[in-house]
This record gives C-alpha cells, sequence and structure tokens, in this order.
C-alpha cells in the first residue's frame, strides 16, 4: 500500500500548507488506519476535532452552535495530531501525536488531553507506537502499539494513564473496541484479500469478515462500534490515488444487515456514533473543498444530515458523552 493516498492526502493538496505539518506521505501512509476506537454510552455532549490551520501548529477544540471551534490545546510545531476518542465521563480526550521518523518509521505518542486544564501529557508506553486509542471504563487506555523497527512486533495493549499497568492482550493491532470490552475490529490479511474481521476478547477470529470482497485498490478501514456494540460503522476506501473515494456503511457486529449511508462524490470518512447511538459524525471532502467539512447524519434516516464546521481545516471527529 506504500503509494495510496488517503482521503486526508486529497485534503492536503487542496489546503496547500498542510502537507508541511505532516511530514510527507510515510507519516500520512502510516496512519492512514486510524481512528477513534470507541463510543462511551450516554447522553450527546461535545464533539471534538482536530484543526489543521494552514502553516500553524494542528490544535484540537470542540466545536460550538456556531460551527466553529474553542481551541483547548494547540500541537508542537512540526507535529500532527489525530484519532481523537473521549473518556467516558466526557472530561478527557486520548489522541495520537505523530512526529518525526526514526528508523524510517514517524513517532506516534499517546496524550491525554484534560478539557478543564488544557494539559495534555503523554502516556508513557515503553516506546510502543501508539494507534487507535479508546478509554476503557475503568480510566485505563486501550491501544494499538508497535515497536516501530524494520521488523515491527506489537499489537493491542492496556495501559494506565500514568504509563504503569502495561499489559499486552493479544497480537493483533484492533482498530475498534466495543464499550464492554468484549469485541474488536481488526485488519486481517486472509487468502480472500485483506478485511475487517471480528474478534473476542482474546483476540481469537469470529466467524468470516465484516466487508464484502472488494474490487482492487479498495480499502476497508476506520470501523467504530455503537455505544451499546451491537452495530459497526466503516469506510470503504476506493482509490486510484487520483481520486481517493470514501464511503461509509453500518451493519450488524456479525457482519449482517449491511446498509450504505453516504452516496454521491464527496468523500466521507473517519466515522464515529454520537455517543445516544442515534448520529454518525464523519468528515466530508469534496473535489473542490467544503465549506465545511465535519458532518452527523441521522442512522435511522441517512438523508438527514447535519453540518457542524464551518472550516475545511477540520478532521478526526470524536463525540463525546455529557
Amino acid at each position: 500500500m506504500g503509494s495510496r493516498r488517503v482521503p486526508g492526502v486529497r485534503r492536503v493538496t487542496l489546503l496547500g500548507g498542510v502537507g508541511a505539518l505532516l511530514l510527507g506521505a510515510a507519516l500520512l501512509l502510516a496512519s492512514m488506519h486510524a481512528t477513534a476506537a470507541g463510543t462511551c454510552p450516554g447522553r450527546n455532549g461535545k464533539v471534538a476535532v482536530v484543526s489543521h490551520p494552514g502553516l500553524r501548529r494542528d490544535a484540537i477544540g470542540v466545536l460550538k452552535s456556531n460551527h466553529r471551534i474553542r481551541v483547548l490545546y494547540k500541537g508542537e510545531p512540526e507535529k500532527s495530531l489525530s484519532d481523537l476518542s473521549f473518556s467516558c465521563d466526557g472530561k478527557k480526550i486520548v489522541f495520537i501525536e505523530i512526529g518525526a521518523e526514526t528508523h524510517g518509521f514517524p513517532s506516534k505518542t499517546l496524550r491525554i488531553l484534560d478539557l478543564s486544564t488544557g494539559e495534555a501529557p503523554i502516556v508513557p508506553t515503553q516506546r510502543l507506537k501508539g494507534s487507535s486509542p479508546a478509554f476503557l471504563p475503568n480510566g485505563r487506555v486501550l491501544f494499538s502499539g508497535w515497536r516501530g523497527t524494520p521488523e515491527p512486533a506489537g499489537g493491542t495493549f492496556v495501559v494506565r494513564p500514568d504509563g504503569s499497568g502495561l499489559h499486552h492482550l493479544f497480537g493483533h493491532e484492533q482498530l475498534a473496541v466495543s464499550p464492554d470490552r468484549r469485541w474488536f475490529v481488526a485488519t486481517i490479511q486472509t487468502k480472500i484479500g485483506t478485511g475487517l474481521y471480528l474478534l473476542n476478547a482474546k483476540g481469537k477470529r469470529v466467524g468470516g469478515p465484516l466487508t464484502p470482497p472488494g474490487p482492487p485498490d479498495t480499502d476497508f478501514v476506520s470501523p467504530t462500534f455503537s455505544p451499546d456494540g451491537k452495530l459497526i460503522v466503516f469506510e470503504e476506501r476506493r482509490f486510484p490515488l487520483s481520486r481517493a473515494h470514501g464511503i461509509l456503511y453500518v451493519e450488524r457486529r456479525d457482519g449482517t444487515h449491511r446498509r450504505r449511508l453516504t452516496f454521491g462524490p464527496e468523500t466521507a470518512c473517519e466515522p464515529a456514533f454520537s455517543p445516544d447511538g442515534r448520529w454518525i459524525v464523519f468528515t466530508r471532502s469534496e473535489e473542490k473543498g467544503p465549506d465545511g467539512n465535519v458532518y452527523a447524519l441521522l442512522l435511522k434516516d441517512p438523508s438527514k444530515v447535519r453540518q457542524l464546521g464551518l472550516s475545511w481545516a477540520y478532521q478526526y471527529p470524536a463525540w463525546g458523552p455529557r
């Protein structure tokens, strides 16, 4: 997949200077399967996004009623931010900070943002490069980690916010976890191709692929569980390189009753459920560049879409509980 580009890369082409912040194609490709990994159930609270403001530093903020954001945290220069996921009390956000390359791989550090103070200390992970983080109900952080060496070794881990109690759960790198931590979704390569598969709490594959056999140059990425753990939303990402296109689907946890949610020429990506399970927030981009690219669609009637943001620079939305 080394030559492929994702919808975020196409946005970089439209936005010009954003590419300088993202440290080049290698960094982007390293994070192309990352997403918010969990949605805690509850009443709908704040929607958080990453803002890529031109040549300035990435920032994390929450959307206000006027579709703009209140910035809570500004990242360091020449580092990008991604993979937002709220704590189950809605007071903190775990995210990934992506930096310069070491041994040919970008650094990927876990941080936890306290919404009340704006502080975002690093979560020590014993040099594991993290992705797809999510808070568990007990306050610990679950994430996919790997050593980032020419012979990477990793899997799915749990750690306390202070870095203590680091525990390896299983070898697959999860992309999504159900709120009760009984189910996971991971990308697995099989004889019939690469697809999304359901894993149990021991990391063992359950049943067949969650995704249909796709044509060449198709990836299935960004899975997220509903707050009750019964549904999974994911993105079908179609290539070729010059016009990557993302489509959102929702299905039951066992892969049945699949339903397409988005249509048209726009790219839809980075989906996440609302805490009440009724809405799906996502990033949308268009060939000419949208006036606002964070939206939410009603799961019961996907034709009902709300625009949540006014800036083309918003990305990686996450919906927190209240």
